[in-house]
């Protein structure tokens, strides 16, 4: 079988993005190359944040000595992630040209590609048995009870995560439900009741916790449909990607391995590209994505996760 690269098309996949901004996956995971599919790295804890309450040195005292060791953190291996699609012969017949068919089947595909991050990256960050750091709502404290005020639940939340991560929040996640749920609420509507045409949004939110250090509201808006992939047959589940959860984390601006920062999406270096094959029978080419990386949690000090608000 002749496995060609086709640089045009990488180039085409290099620059596709989705449209409408909903994927989140990208922000909390920002792309990490790396030139091994795995590795170690140094790992430091808080120990800039130790507070000496006596420096003093006289006469023949020795200096007070501390100790810098960082230990040795791993990550990998990565795994090979792709993804292909079969053009038969008669489909070039419906275009122009055979770029256009096959640059619009790399479209779909990396969407779905683009679509299984999002899905991994919420799972992820909305495991409380991963983000340790959480609370779970029941009834009685949802956002849904109009007893509840859901902005006292989220800045309780903030004040846990400072004191766990020694840092200030600077995004909000939270579902499009919840969302929905959070600006609907009787507390929230009564708190903002002033504002013009009563219109509560990203800009009102963001007043009332940007003290707490929140500067970004990103709503999951991202939805799909998740195939069983041992039984193809079956119906497939709509999945709204982030749920009825909201999250507090801090993003860096400046993504790198010795960056505080929650997690990467670490990728090997030379590994994303789109390849193609003719096959004889059935008549046509296969379109394939290629890429080599994983969602690699660092810290989950910078993460809070409010679970079930609904």
């Amino acid at each position: 079988m002749d496995y060609q690269k086709d640089q045009a098309l990488t180039n085409m996949s290099q620059l596709w993005k989705n449209p409408d901004g909903d994927l989140i996956a990208p922000l909390v995971f920002p792309r990490i190359p790396v030139n091994a599919a795995s590795g170690t790295f140094p790992a430091w804890g808080k120990e800039s944040l130790i507070i000496r309450e006596d420096l003093t040195r006289t006469g023949k005292a020795l200096t007070r000595e501390i100790s810098v060791n960082p230990t040795k953190g791993t990550w990998g291996p990565l795994t090979e992630k792709a993804l292909k699609a079969f053009i038969a012969k008669d489909q070039y017949k419906l275009v122009d040209s055979a770029f256009d068919i096959e640059s619009q089947t790399l479209e779909v595909i990396k969407s779905q590609m683009a679509l299984s991050e999002e899905y991994k990256a919420a799972r992820i960050l909305t495991d409380t048995s991963i983000i340790t750091n959480n609370t779970t709502l029941t009834s009685g404290s949802k956002f849904t009870d109009a007893e509840v005020d859901p902005i006292a639940t989220m800045t309780t939340a903030l004040k846990a995560f400072r004191k766990k991560a020694f840092k200030l929040p600077n995004t909000m996640i939270i579902g499009y439900d919840a969302w929905i749920a959070l600006v609907s609420h009787p507390a929230v509507i009564e708190r903002f009741k002033y504002v013009q045409a009563g219109i509560i949004g990203e800009a009102e939110v963001l007043r009332v916790l940007a003290p707490f250090g929140i500067s970004s509201i990103r709503i999951g808006k991202a939805q799909g449909t998740l195939e069983d992939t041992e039984n193809p047959d079956a119906e497939p589940e709509f999945v709204d990607m982030w749920g009825d959860n909201v999250i507090f984390t801090f993003i860096t601006t400046t993504p790198g391995l010795m960056q505080v920062n929650g997690g990467y999406t670490l990728a090997l270096e030379g590994a994303q590209y789109v390849d193609k094959w003719e096959e004889k029978d059935p008549k046509g080419t296969y379109v394939r994505n290629n890429d080599y990386n994983d969602q690699v949690i660092f810290s989950t000090d910078v993460y809070y996760l409010i679970a079930d608000v609904l």
